[in-house]
């Protein structure tokens, strides 16, 4: 599912993928920026409690039905994980769609 969501990204936003399971980030943008891309079916998303090496965060929702995607959030990611609060036991911090900035 994290590949549609990047491809949209890159497709939509042209950025340039990294190679698959890369470490901290999945792409780099026209400025040079790393980006972390999360894609979700549902209300929230999962981010890494050891934070992220990306300084730009691309949230794709993929309707659960029709498969359409769309970007929900572009923006900053450290103040996103800042949000997030505490790690769950996983080593995952969890943020509702609905806590994402405008």
């Amino acid at each position: 599912m994290g590949s549609l969501g990047e491809i949209h990204a890159k497709n939509v936003l042209g950025l340039t993928l990294e190679r698959a399971s890369n470490a901290g980030y999945d792409a780099v943008d026209d400025q040079g920026r790393k980006v972390e891309i999360k894609t979700t079916t549902r209300s929230s998303i999962s981010l890494s409690a050891s934070g992220t090496k990306a300084e730009r965060l691309i949230v794709v929702k993929l309707d659960a039905l029709t498969g359409a995607a769309k970007i929900i959030y572009d923006g900053d990611a450290s103040h996103v994980w800042d949000l997030a609060g505490k790690p769950q036991k996983n080593g995952q911090k969890s943020l509702a769609l609905s806590k994402l900035p405008s």
